[in-house]
């Protein structure tokens, strides 16, 4: 049998360079973290010598050990559902839980852009902030229907969608077009995705690299105000996110990459060495806390426990992002 092992994240990416570990119901040491990334390593050479083909994404492959498939560049598989550029637009959420800005900038119920935020773990997915950036933008004057819906069915998080004139996904991404945006994409709204390994992915997926409106973390609140105030840009963007997904992702697509692959190992530039590459500035938490986890890994169990002595470069800027360069 032709085996392929796909990996989204949080199950290669070292834990502590992911704010997911932040957001456990019990405290974690430096031991934790040693012990998980050795697991976590021992995993990843098990599959490295077992797997036919591995598939992963390359800002969260700090471990991955051989040659792999971008995750990207297989796709995430969307349904194409019939887009209609006409706007959604409604205040009725019954039967939803949710929490709602829906304030113009004097502070009279909004009918201006509606803008969702659908958190799966509002701590490492910055939802504070983006909280924070609305309520400042509102009081700027901007017409803004702000909704929050967390915890809820997948099908509540569609409705949502279709009603909105664009997402915010979240903060500290490492994927410009993660699950929820790719959603928001098939429905031909455009979202905004903070995240600071933006340059690094280009370079490996150049002009295959998602249609959202990606920015580093500090630059969130002027993407989300250019957007909020510029209609022709939302129906650009949207429009060119849903071809996108249309066209590359739809789950024929999607199919079609993993049966060649499966046939004859698929194309050379869905390929990506882990080894080439060099991020260290981790997922969903901002770049002083990936610094002081790191550091606190360090001082108490040793460089070893960090399992990146096989990649001396990633190492450096690891160490470098915490200040111990």
């Amino acid at each position: 049998k032709i085996i392929i092992c796909v990996f989204y994240g949080s199950d290669e990416r070292p834990h502590y360079l992911s704010g997911v570990s932040a957001e456990l119901p019990y405290e974690i040491d430096a031991k934790w973290y040693a012990d998980r990334s050795a697991e976590q390593k021992s995993m990843l050479t098990k599959v490295a010598r077992s797997a036919d083909y591995i598939v992963s994404h390359p800002l969260s492959s700090q471990f991955q050990q051989r040659l792999a498939l971008g995750l990207l560049s297989l796709g995430l598989p969307q349904p194409s559902p019939a887009f209609s550029g006409t706007r959604h637009r409604s205040s009725d959420l019954s039967g939803t839980r949710h929490r709602s800005s829906g304030l113009s900038g004097n502070g009279d119920r909004s009918s201006g852009v509606r803008v969702l935020h659908a958190p799966s773990r509002p701590l490492s997915k910055g939802t504070d902030i983006i909280r924070e950036i609305i309520a400042k933008l509102v009081t700027e004057g901007i017409a803004i229907d702000f909704v929050e819906i967390t915890g809820r069915p997948n099908s509540e998080v569609l409705e949502e969608i279709a009603k909105s004139d664009f997402v915010i996904d979240e903060v500290w991404s490492d994927s410009p077009l993660a699950m929820f945006a790719a959603e928001a994409a098939a429905a031909g709204k455009p979202a905004v995705v903070g995240g600071y390994g933006w340059c690094e992915l280009k370079k490996i997926l150049g002009e295959a690299f998602p249609p959202s409106m990606a920015c580093a973390p500090d630059e969130l609140e002027g993407a989300i105000r250019e957007l909020a105030t510029n209609e022709s840009l939302r129906d650009e963007l949207g429009k060119k996110a849903h071809d996108f997904v249309t066209a590359e992702w739809s789950s024929r697509r999607v199919a079609e990459r993993y049966l060649k692959v499966l046939t004859d190992g698929g194309e050379q530039e869905w390929y990506f060495d882990p080894y080439s590459v060099n991020y260290s500035l981790g997922y969903g938490m901002p770049l002083d806390k990936v610094g002081s986890t790191v550091r606190m890994v360090v001082e108490n169990a040793g460089v070893e426990s960090l399992q990146l002595g096989d990649k001396p470069d990633l190492l450096k800027s690891v160490l470098s992002t915490a200040g111990m360069s």
